[in-house]
């Protein structure tokens, strides 16, 4: 499936939101109205710690900082690891396209990839992980 031409889908953002908050224990600040999405998400910390939700440890390092390249190399983490899931280049996006808002369409297709996935599978992704990495190992 192919992004191109298809518009922003308000509606498929906020089932985003409300499962990223409920994960991660942030639903009061995922509700709030002045809440920007994109730019909540900007520095690869909530990607990466709701990667680690789904499955633990599966980003291990996590940068905090507000290094412009720090956060970035959190969004490069958590696509990483989009990756290793088998996710195609359709699905995955470039860094700056979140990072600088360049495409905002892929991002939120990515997200509701991984979206997918997770309630395929109870949000509970370390089996999966675990398989694929150890089939890499061989």
């Amino acid at each position: 499936m192919s992004l191109e031409n298809v518009k922003y889908d308000n509606e498929v953002e906020k089932s985003i939101k409300i499962w990223i908050g409920s994960l991660l224990g942030k639903e009061e600040e995922m509700q709030q109205s002045t809440f920007s999405f994109p730019l909540f998400i900007k520095d690869g910390l909530i990607l990466c710690e709701l990667m680690n939700c789904l499955a633990k440890n599966s980003i291990p390092k996590i940068n905090r900082s507000n290094i412009q390249f720090k956060q970035m190399e959190n969004i490069e983490n958590y696509l990483k690891v989009c990756s290793e899931f088998g996710f195609k280049d359709n699905l995955l996006f470039n860094t700056i396209d979140l990072y600088e808002q360049k495409d905002l369409v892929q991002v939120l297709g990515n997200l509701n990839a991984l979206y997918t996935l997770a309630i395929k599978n109870n949000n509970h992704l370390d089996p999966i992980l675990q398989q694929i990495r150890r089939k890499k190992e061989i």
